[in-house]
């Protein structure tokens, strides 16, 4: 299967296993508002960018997919219902060394994630992400200051 057509015509479906197929975008899933379980294990899937809006979503499995971009799991911040999500064998994960849970929690800050790749995410895991996000907020914060000072300076040696 390479596509997502003619499911949306199951508007009863709570879960939906579509593992092992060539399935590249799920935007057709967009009429499911009772699905809690979405298997998409070993797919083509690259980005989320079209990824629709599953209110009752809560186990979201995205194994071995092809996704590569870390950005691109902002796409899955309206799953206000997400609580379990699986990136375990993507590209993903390989390109964020061993820091995805910290960058995953930052970028889904306002979701209660409990289980990310099989594992519990702890209160503890949640304070690093935040305490990490605003350490590059601070940081981002001071370059700015300081390419402000230094364009006022370069200001005034031209007068």
């Amino acid at each position: 299967m390479e596509n997502c057509d003619g499911i949306h015509k199951l508007p009863l479906l709570e879960a939906l296993y579509l593992s092992d197929n060539k399935i590249n975008s799920v935007a057709q899933l967009k009429e499911l508002p009772l699905l809690t379980r979405l298997h998409l294990r070993k797919n083509e899937l690259v980005d989320l960018v079209n990824f629709p809006d599953l209110p009752a979503l809560e186990y979201l499995n995205l194994r071995e997919t092809k996704i590569e971009k870390l950005e691109e799991i902002k796409n899955l911040a309206n799953l206000k219902n997400l609580v379990d999500l699986n990136l375990l064998g993507t590209p993903l994960e390989e390109n964020v060394e061993g820091a995805l849970k910290k960058e995953v929690l930052i970028l889904l800050e306002n979701l209660h994630l409990k289980r990310f790749n099989k594992e519990e995410v702890t209160e503890e895991d949640v304070q690093e992400a935040k305490e990490l996000k605003e350490e590059r907020i601070k940081e981002e914060e001071e370059k700015r200051k300081e390419a402000e000072l230094a364009a006022q300076e370069g200001e005034g040696e031209q007068d």
